[in-house]
């Protein structure tokens, strides 16, 4: 574990951050609940000198939730209770919908399926859109899957991907009426899936401003 006081967090009230502190205060802090898996964090030993996300930075990922250990309780009818349903995603709006967490990178809408799981269970999943960092998922209601969980994405004989095994974490959970969607942020791409990833997504933004030039040209005309 790094022992040098190199860590640091932004200050929204002035350009001046807060730190340097030790990586045990910053874990200190997170278990405090003064931090969460999403506020941003820099250190010295950063190649960029830009801020980025505590579930990015390799030495937190202890932190994030494990799976539970014990399995979910019986099934009640739905007379006895009620599942709450809990909405946490932002309404800005992006290049393809509503922006969210992860989408910091250029992204493109794709269709296809893929295994998500971890240790102890797995599903199939649709994955409607992607970037270099992350994709979109839908999975059914009652997966149990939740925001900070670790999983791996498996994507088998794709043509754009191939098939590979994605390492990622569950960065939020969004309740929809017929399905529940995740956002997912991917921990480790090999280089070669991730260049055809950034390929496909420049080739879509492409297209699409192309059809929206057909259509200013249209209404010009």
């Amino acid at each position: 574990m790094n022992k040098e006081a190199c860590w640091y967090l932004p200050n929204k009230d002035s350009k001046d951050p807060f730190g340097p502190f030790l990586l045990t205060e910053i874990i200190a802090k997170y278990n405090e609940g003064k931090l969460k898996f999403d506020d941003y964090i820099w250190s010295e030993n950063f190649k960029d000198d830009k801020w980025i996300r505590l579930y990015e930075v390799q030495e937190l990922h202890n932190l994030l939730v494990k799976y539970p250990r014990y399995p979910t309780p019986p099934r009640r009818s739905k007379g006895q209770a009620q599942v709450k349903k809990v909405e946490v995603v932002t309404k800005r709006k992006g290049e393809y919908g509503s922006e969210n967490v992860y989408r910091r990178y250029p992204r493109a809408p794709i269709e296809m399926i893929v295994i998500l799981h971890n240790n102890d269970r797995y599903l199939e999943a649709r994955c409607v859109d992607i970037s270099e960092k992350g994709t979109f998922l839908h999975v059914p209601l009652d997966s149990g899957f939740e925001a900070g969980e670790h999983v791996t994405i498996t994507v088998v004989e794709h043509p754009l991907l191939g098939t590979c095994s994605l390492p990622s974490v569950i960065i939020y959970a969004a309740q929809k009426e017929s399905f529940k969607g995740l956002g997912i942020y991917f921990l480790r791409v090999n280089p070669n899936v991730k260049q055809r990833i950034a390929h496909y997504v420049v080739e879509k933004l492409k297209e699409a401003e192309n059809v929206e030039s057909k259509v200013d040209l249209g209404e010009s005309a």
